[in-house]
């Protein structure tokens, strides 16, 4: 999630035809993509034209929330809004609203049949670095 400084898709998230996409931003882009993230906001508003950044009479939106596409069917509302007034930046607030029961009952304890209590533990202190 955030500023990526990149435009995903230039007929939809731009208003500058002479916009280039480059750099680590793109990159980022479509490593998500090619790992099947979902663009969170274009899942749920697939023909809304949002920009989350202006300036003068260029427009884009280059601020995203990505989720694994695993997470689309828990996605209820994405949205864009100009909080500028609160947090004086140029960039609009990108947020979704997403379905969390069934992620938080993921975590709970639970008694499996003729076990008692048991819980999962991740130990994320001891995870690796893949190449």
């Amino acid at each position: 999630m955030g500023d990526f400084n990149a435009v995903g898709n230039t007929s939809m998230n731009t208003n500058n035809t002479e916009h280039k996409n480059q750099g680590v931003g793109k990159t980022l882009i479509e490593w998500l993509r090619n790992r099947d993230f979902i663009d969170s906001f274009r899942f749920i508003n697939l023909h809304k034209k949002k920009y989350t950044w202006q300036k003068d009479n260029s427009a884009s939106r280059i601020d995203y929330v990505w989720l694994e596409e695993e997470f689309q069917n828990i996605i209820i509302k994405a949205e864009i809004k100009d909080i500028s007034i609160l947090t004086g930046s140029d960039h609009k607030l990108v947020w979704v609203e997403i379905e969390t029961s069934a992620i938080l009952n993921y975590g709970k304890l639970r008694k499996k049949e003729g076990k008692g209590l048991i819980r999962r533990v991740f130990l994320y202190h001891k995870t690796m670095e893949e190449n």
